[in-house]
C-alpha cells in the first residue's frame, strides 16, 4: 500500500470520505432525519440527567471515603 504513504494522498481521502459523508446525510428522507432528531434528543435528555446524578455519586463516594478515614483514625 505504498498509495498511502504520503501525506497528501491521506489528507486528500479524508476530505473526499468527509464530503461523501455530508452528501449522504444531505441526502436522507425525512423519515430518517426524524429518526436522528429522536435520537438526538435521547442523547441530550440522558446527558441532562446524568450532570445530575454524577456529582451526586461523587459526593457519596467523597462522603464514605472521609468517613473511612475517620472511623480508621478513631480505632
Amino acid at each position: 500500500m505504498n498509495l498511502f504513504k504520503s501525506n497528501k494522498v491521506k489528507v486528500a481521502v479524508g476530505v473526499a470520505a468527509t464530503v461523501g459523508m455530508s452528501v449522504a446525510n444531505a441526502a436522507l428522507t425525512p423519515e430518517a432525519q426524524a429518526g436522528f432528531d429522536a435520537v438526538q434528543a435521547n442523547i441530550t435528555d440522558t446527558l441532562a440527567a446524568v450532570w445530575v446524578i454524577v456529582p451526586i455519586a461523587v459526593a457519596g463516594w467523597i462522603g464514605v471515603k472521609l468517613f473511612q478515614k475517620g472511623a480508621n483514625k478513631a480505632t
